[in-house]
């Protein structure tokens, strides 16, 4: 069964490049923790008061986060760790196979209702009559794709842009709804609405809209969950290499400094004014 075995071999290699980028990203958010630029006495000063806010606030510390020495860094430990590894990361490839299966269908079902290069009248297209039945669908597209390209056929705009409309917006719906399926969730109105919005920032911030207009016109079917999924790899990578620096030069800078005082203040007059309004109480019952 060739066609099986190219879709299923499609299918595992995105799953692998996903899963690399995933753990690379994990590592850099990881290694944060190391990072001189926690030691800034503001910064301290700042997620002192926010850890004392949040545990006067709800009575307890946010399970993700660990206090150490008065700053909020993420917990480190080797467990979190191995939760991660053995946990989070397994459950996200399992779901994520099955996604990029059903991504795999999806582009091939795009490229035969809206071809890019849609076959020419003449003696090409007679020539291209002429295949065999039993060829995998796979195989014809990313043929016929190259051939176009080779033959300088003309790219239908107007069926790249309904691709790119219904990816956007059909695709994006069937992948919250999967998601929302696969992970457990009830897939009610309000849940499918903040999945839906999740995956679209998400979409915006890595430009993964650029990179399927982009792969509607220059990557053959078949090859296009591989693209995007590499594509959205690096940007991931890229998303947490940038969000460093931008923090680190943040926190250094006056405006940063600034920006930290006040908070910080605020909070601190929000605590005081807390503790006023529990005293108050404490009298009044009394």
């Amino acid at each position: 069964m060739p066609e099986q075995d190219d879709s299923v071999s499609a299918v595992l290699l995105c799953t692998a490049v996903h899963a690399i980028g995933q753990i690379i990203s994990h590592e850099m958010y990881r290694n944060w923790n190391n990072e001189s630029m926690w030691d800034d006495p503001t910064w301290q000063n700042f997620t002192a008061t926010f850890n004392e806010g949040t545990a006067s606030l709800f009575n307890e510390s946010f399970s993700d986060w660990a206090i150490n020495n008065n700053t909020l860094t993420l917990d480190n430990e080797g467990g979190a760790s191995k939760s991660y590894y053995w946990n989070i990361l397994p459950r996200e490839l399992l779901s994520f196979t099955f996604i990029a299966g059903l991504m795999y269908l999806w582009d091939i079902w795009l490229e035969d209702l809206l071809p890019t290069r849609p076959q020419g009248v003449g003696a090409d297209a007679k020539t291209e009559k002429a295949v065999d039945p039993n060829e995998p669908k796979e195989e014809i597209l990313g043929r016929s794709t190259v051939k176009s390209t080779a033959r300088g056929a003309s790219i239908s705009w107007r069926n790249t842009f309904l691709k790119w409309l219904m990816d956007i917006i059909l695709g994006t719906m069937w992948k919250s709804a999967v998601s929302l399926v696969i992970g457990g969730e009830a897939l009610t109105i309000d849940s499918f609405l903040i999945e839906t919005s999740i995956i679209g920032v998400t979409g915006f911030l890595h430009l993964s809209y650029i990179v399927s207009f982009i792969a509607f016109i220059v990557i053959p079917a078949p090859q296009r969950p591989l693209f995007r999924t590499s594509a959205d790899a690096l940007a991931s990578i890229l998303c947490t290499s940038l969000s460093k620096i931008a923090i680190a030069r943040f926190l250094k800078s006056a405006f940063g400094q600034r920006r930290m005082m006040r908070v910080t203040e605020s909070l601190r007059a929000l605590l005081v004014e807390q503790e006023k309004t529990r005293q108050a109480h404490f009298v009044d019952e009394l």
